[in-house]
């Protein structure tokens, strides 16, 4: 019997109480029907078959009426989101189609529009995901690396594909803003630039080793439970990896300011946000390297028994 199919607890606990007062009503008005004989007793087992037949299907029928209107909205949202997605793609590639055809359209905006059309054809890509995935599971797309299949379709390896795919078009779009930057501004964007690719590369990095988790769980090489730590723990290293590059990063725009800003008054103002801006990181770096830490050692434990 699966859930859906058990009568609800308190109808149960109701129809106990009905049963027990009319048997104490025919006991102190009829004493002969204590002595109820094999067809009064009969009589009293279909009396609760039926009773606990009914409950069930009241159960069920509720259930299934929920699920309907929930799956309904559900759809409702997902559709919206894929409308909403289709319009701002089929204007933008309009508009992308006509700076090609016009000579004097600056490049930046070019490359700006290229980025956000290739930005909503994976938004748009995302929401139709969702939406065949509340179609065939009746529920809300699933995120967690244990979740299960849906028809024999990996809903979670596909969306995690994605999520590839739309990080490296951010990496993508770092070479289009240095193919058109201005010479004054081609070093400034350089350096960001070099920033931006090596969070790029950690993002991806992540990706990629979810997606090894994901098929490991599939594959039944691990269970969910060391699942759920080496998610945690993989997502602990990329919040410290992150930290560990923006410490570097206030450390070297600390050095820069003294060489390059030439106002005293000014300095002082940056070094005071830069000691903050260090304090905080290097409080961050200190919470990610806890928890790494401790994750380890539960990961150990979760596979040995022992830490």
């Amino acid at each position: 019997m699966t859930d859906f199919d058990k009568p609800d607890p308190e109808f149960v606990s109701r129809l106990e109480s009905e049963l027990a007062r009319e048997f104490r009503r025919q006991e102190r008005f009829n004493p002969m029907s204590v002595g109820l004989g094999r067809r009064g007793i009969w009589r009293v087992a279909a009396l609760v078959a039926v009773c606990l037949a009914l409950g069930a299907a009241a159960a069920v029928a509720a259930e299934r009426l929920e699920d309907s209107w929930q799956k309904k909205l559900w759809l409702v949202r997902a559709e919206n989101a894929i409308r909403v997605a289709q319009i701002r793609f089929d204007l933008l590639t309009e508009e992308v189609e006509r700076l090609k055809q016009d000579p004097k359209a600056d490049p930046r905006m070019r490359a700006a529009l290229a980025q956000e059309l290739s930005s909503v054809k994976l938004q748009l890509a995302v929401a139709q995901l969702d939406r065949d995935e509340i179609e065939m599971s009746g529920r809300p797309p699933a995120g967690a690396l244990t979740a299960p299949l849906v028809d024999d379709r990996d809903f979670v390896s596909e969306r995690l594909r994605l999520d590839i795919d739309r990080v490296r078009e951010r990496g993508q779009c770092l070479g289009r803003q240095l193919d058109t930057a201005e010479p004054a501004e081609l070093e400034m964007l350089t350096r960001a630039a070099s920033r931006e690719q090596a969070r790029i590369d950690l993002e991806t990095n992540h990706l990629h080793r979810q997606l090894a988790l994901r098929e490991d769980f599939l594959n039944g090489t691990i269970g969910a439970a060391e699942l759920q730590i080496r998610t945690s723990l993989e997502e602990a290293r990329l919040r410290l990896r992150d930290t560990q590059g923006r410490l570097e990063q206030i450390r070297q725009a600390m050095k820069e300011v003294e060489t390059t800003v030439v106002s005293e008054s000014e300095r002082d103002n940056m070094r005071l946000q830069f000691r903050y801006d260090l304090a905080t990181a290097e409080a961050e770096e200190r919470l990610s390297r806890t928890e790494v830490e401790l994750l380890e050692r539960e990961l150990t434990r979760a596979r040995t028994g022992k830490y």
